[in-house]
């Protein structure tokens, strides 16, 4: 819009107001006419009243839904890109996932406990996580067990055979993947920079 349009309505829209409050109030003019201008004369001092209320807010609201106007875009305000929700391939494993999902496997598969909010994101509820990071909902005698097994304490090793994990989806240089892939009780299904997920071959359980 113009300038010179928008400084014609700042100057001639309070003018106009009081020109139309004034007729209202003309006892020359008809009824009909009066009621008119007398119901857009209440109806101006309506919106006067809501910008009043509005001021100090306005920003607030704008940003809000110039907010849901950059989600609705995915995240793009014309060339730019403001916000990317994905996550980082570097950190999650999203090819690795991916694998799962083209599988349809749906036993719980253990994992890192920072990861389990990615597994519920993508393969909820087709599968449901071992654990993840909401610590407080599994226990401490869980916790300690899973802990046993992500450091190769000692039992580490009983302990995925009693909670029966038949996958395993870690770090590929994390020592629990180093040692699985040791194993001839466990083979590797899929690995890359981020992760590597093995499945626990048939009759591998027992002593290794």
């Amino acid at each position: 819009m113009p300038v010179a349009s928008i400084l014609l309505v700042l100057v001639a829209g309070p003018l106009l107001s009081a020109a139309v409050r004034d007729a209202g109030n003309n006892a020359k003019l008809p009824d009909r006419t009066r009621n008119f201008l007398s119901r857009c004369s209440s109806f101006a001092l309506r919106m006067g009243n809501l910008e009043q209320s509005l001021r100090g807010h306005l920003w607030p609201v704008a940003a809000v839904i110039f907010g849901l106007f950059v989600c609705i875009q995915h995240g793009r305000a014309g060339s730019h890109q403001l916000m990317n929700a994905h996550f980082d391939v570097r950190k999650f494993p999203t090819a690795a996932v991916q694998v799962i999902a083209e599988r349809g496997i749906q036993e719980p598969i253990f994992s890192l406990d920072s990861w389990g909010g990615y597994f519920i994101y993508r393969l909820y509820p087709e599968m449901k996580v071992f654990v993840d990071d909401r610590h407080d909902l599994y226990g401490e005698q869980f916790l300690r067990e899973y802990l046993t097994a992500i450091r190769l304490a000692p039992r580490w090793d009983e302990v995925l055979d009693e909670k029966r994990v038949n996958w395993v989806l870690m770090p590929g240089n994390s020592s629990l993947a180093n040692m699985l892939k040791e194993t001839h009780r466990w083979r590797v299904i899929y690995a890359d920079d981020v992760a590597v997920l093995l499945e626990r071959e048939q009759g591998g359980t027992g002593p290794i």
